[in-house]
């Protein structure tokens, strides 16, 4: 099978070498001197499991019909790459939609038919600093789901490509997975504007509790808009962890801090942006939850804050306290 992968980054890179691996025909379609090394040397990849050298075939543009496509770049920039790679996509090619936030499948629909597009949800960790290299942090999976035609032979064909990958669930409910990786996904601001570890955030009394309240405000809205959660073990976890007193999940964080979980340092996507210089996606996760938030009413102090932040270091270029992450009313 031909695979195209639209935006070689972390996960397009990580994805589509998987693929590669596996014996699919790939072509990671990304910016110049990644395609180079690529090409050259092959695609870097450490972290689980072992150091390994994977040979997908890296261009700049899509030069020939996929049979299918994965669209791989960060969600500022998926209008442009759909309206570049439309008139190359046949009208049966699935398209996998594999950003973060929760309007994707709605700019998919824009360029292509509704029932070519498929909502990916992407669970794994996984950064991309230099050309021609991957860091792969945490295992994961991926959960399919159609989001606005449901066929489910369809996603049965793409769960049997996509597994050589990685682990694939086929979600009931994409956009309800959608929403559960989003309130996750609200704490990548937090190493983008500190320039630390999550887990440094996460473990330290002065600071975990603001992950708490971005995820409890993230939720609120969430439910205020009339769009709930999966049933999956994360967010069954996340749900506790926001109802509990405060205290309590600030100790479990604490008895973490102290585990394996603490020991990989994980920095997120928007983070990753930053050191390249590149506009992150901080509108589509945290100003997601500002712009609903507002729109119904409710006050979003600590996402309304982190993206205030996240713009201003995207301006300055420098990274900030900790401490600057509270909303000047708790300070």
């Amino acid at each position: 099978m031909k695979i195209a992968v639209i935006g070689a980054g972390a996960v397009g890179s990580l994805v589509g070498g998987l693929l590669s691996a596996a014996g699919e025909e790939v072509t990671l379609v990304g910016r110049g001197e990644h395609v180079r090394r690529i090409n050259e040397s092959g695609l870097r990849l450490s972290g689980v499991g072992k150091e390994r050298i994977l040979h997908p075939k890296a261009a700049t543009f899509l030069e020939e019909r996929p049979d299918l496509l994965l669209m791989a770049t960060k969600t500022q920039d998926l209008a442009e790459a759909c309206r570049e790679v439309a008139p190359l996509v046949s009208e049966e090619t699935p398209v996998i939609t594999m950003q973060n936030g929760v309007r994707c499948d709605e700019i998919a629909r824009e360029f292509f038919r509704p029932q070519q597009i498929i909502g990916c949800v992407v669970f794994f960790s996984a950064s991309y600093l230099e050309p021609g290299e991957v860091r792969w942090q945490v295992r994961g999976h991926l959960i399919i789901g159609d989001p606005f035609v449901p066929d489910p032979e369809r996603l049965r064909r793409v769960r049997e490509v996509l597994k050589k990958a990685l682990p694939v669930r086929i979600s009931r409910d994409i956009r309800a997975s959608r929403w559960t990786k989003l309130i996750f996904n609200l704490n990548n601001a937090l190493p983008a504007i500190t320039g630390l570890p999550m887990q440094h955030i996460y473990f330290s009394p002065d600071t975990a509790a603001i992950p708490l309240r971005m995820m409890r405000e993230g939720m609120e809205v969430a439910h205020r808009a009339g769009f709930g959660l999966d049933f999956s073990l994360p967010a069954l976890a996340m749900r506790t962890m926001v109802r509990l007193p405060e205290a309590v999940p600030r100790r479990i964080l604490g008895v973490l801090g102290r585990t394996p979980v603490g020991r990989e340092p994980i920095f997120g996507s928007t983070w990753q942006s930053i050191r390249r210089g590149a506009r992150t996606e901080v509108d589509y996760l945290n100003g997601e939850v500002v712009r609903l938030g507002r729109k119904m009413g409710l006050d979003t102090p600590y996402n309304e804050r982190v993206v205030e932040l996240v713009h201003e270091v995207e301006r300055k270029g420098e990274f900030l306290s900790p401490e600057m992450l509270w909303p000047p009313q708790e300070r």
